[in-house]
């Protein structure tokens, strides 16, 4: 099961009942909000499954990898594969790549929005062993 919420309005009331469910079942909940969108992640979790920045946010639940050559932005090196959470979220947002090409493989139910564009996505693999509520 997803390991993430998240909430696209303006509603302050329905975003304080989804904190509080989400805490109820995950504990300590971490709260990244862009815009109108917000997303709730357990905190022990938010390095490998969520991403921020001022114009991304986004999670992904189970695994996501891209195989074939990646360069990391913040180091210049390239890596040979990447299951990295802002590299998912940058192809399928900023290099608007959906659907992925054929380098991305994996078992994952994800969310991603991007202030900057004001488009969000909701999106699984192919099987979708990983659901979405």
């Amino acid at each position: 099961m997803p390991r993430f919420a998240f909430y696209c309005g303006n509603d302050r009331a329905a975003v304080a009942e989804l904190e509080k469910a989400s805490a109820f079942v995950w504990g300590d909940v971490e709260n990244f909000a862009v815009g109108r969108f917000v997303l709730l992640v357990p905190r022990e979790r938010k390095e490998d499954k969520a991403h921020f920045s001022q114009r991304l946010v986004g999670a992904v639940a189970g695994y996501v990898r891209r195989t074939g050559p990646v360069v990391n932005k913040s180091t210049r090196t390239t890596v040979k594969n990447s299951q990295d959470c802002s590299d998912f979220l940058s192809a399928i947002l900023e290099q608007a790549c959906w659907p992925l090409s054929d380098e991305w493989t994996g078992c994952f139910a994800g969310v991603a929005f991007c202030n900057e564009l004001k488009e969000l996505v909701i999106c699984n693999d192919v099987i979708g062993y990983v659901p979405l509520y």
